[in-house]
């Protein structure tokens, strides 16, 4: 269920509530990935606060690296920089006939 629809439940029906946010792989973006009561539980509205956890998607945002074989150093740099990766420092060097 998507956080704008929990919230409008719970405003509806007032019952206090607070969200908190979490990585999730299996829940999309923006949708309830639990609460902190189950369905059909009762709480004290006066005192209770109910907590909703919602998913801020994959921790993790997975990219494809690109083909840096006979790239330069700098061309390689270049290429990493644009999808948002950084170039390990500590080259090595080697020696190819093939490249």
């Amino acid at each position: 269920m998507p956080i704008s629809k929990a919230k409008e439940l719970m405003e509806d029906n007032q019952i206090p509530f607070k969200t908190i946010e979490l990585f999730s792989d299996k829940v999309a973006k923006g949708n309830v990935i639990s609460t902190s009561v189950n369905p059909g539980d009762e709480i004290d509205v006066s005192s209770d606060i109910v907590i909703i956890y919602v998913s801020k998607g994959p921790e993790h945002n997975q990219v494809k690296v690109p083909d840096l074989l006979g790239k330069t150093v700098d061309e390689a740099r270049t290429a990493l920089a644009n999808i948002g990766l950084a170039l390990n420092e500590k080259l090595e060097e080697e020696f190819s006939d093939n490249v």
